[in-house]
């Protein structure tokens, strides 16, 4: 069990905690274990094949955070890291950025992630000082679709044939939330 010197409770037993070095090993295997899941939809799944790699990714995160570009958390139960939640693409001058996510694939349908997303929103918002969120799934990652229409974000649209994975253009949904929209939601 690790020290943590930044967990924000999100219920009973999920937290999010800012990744440290030494979990990288855990954090690899986690990857790995989620695999099949996990490439069809997230490029970084293919670059991860060691340890290092890993270590990497959490070096290059807390060298992003340092920077105000990125804020990147990982997702726990009780002890345990179960997925993965960030803040990328951060725009302090225009105030607003992208959120994505993953979760282990035996925590799916369990509303942990809507209520992930809904405290990195709460922080985005509040702490970050930001104005708007924008969440991209592919069109056919349903799961990740509902996350975003759950956690109260508004579809904006597709942009058809945005990126191009495993051989073929996909399209990419669109959703977002504004300041505004959120703070009105918290009232009601």
């Amino acid at each position: 069990m690790c020290l943590l010197y930044f967990k924000l409770p999100v219920n009973s037993t999920i937290a999010l905690i800012k990744p440290e070095c030494h979990m990288a090993e855990e954090f690899f295997l986690l990857v790995r274990k989620n695999k099949e899941h996990l490439e069809t939809f997230l490029d970084f799944v293919a670059f991860t094949n060691v340890v290092k790699d890993s270590e990497h990714f959490i070096a290059r995160s807390i060298k992003q955070e340092a920077e105000q570009k990125e804020v990147v958390l990982f997702i726990l139960d009780n002890t345990k890291i179960i997925g993965c939640i960030d803040l990328h693409n951060i725009n302090t001058t225009h105030k607003k950025a992208e959120i994505g996510y993953w979760l282990d694939y035996d925590y799916n349908g369990k509303n942990i992630m809507t209520e992930c997303v809904k405290c990195l929103t709460d922080i985005a918002f509040n702490n970050l000082k930001l104005n708007k969120l924008v969440i991209v799934a592919e069109e056919t990652n349903i799961a990740s679709n509902q996350v975003a229409k759950k956690s109260g974000f508004h579809f904006d649209g597709v942009d058809r044939e945005d990126i191009y994975r495993q051989h073929h253009f996909v399209n990419l949904n669109r959703f977002s939330l504004l300041k505004s929209e959120y703070q009105k939601a918290k009232k009601d």
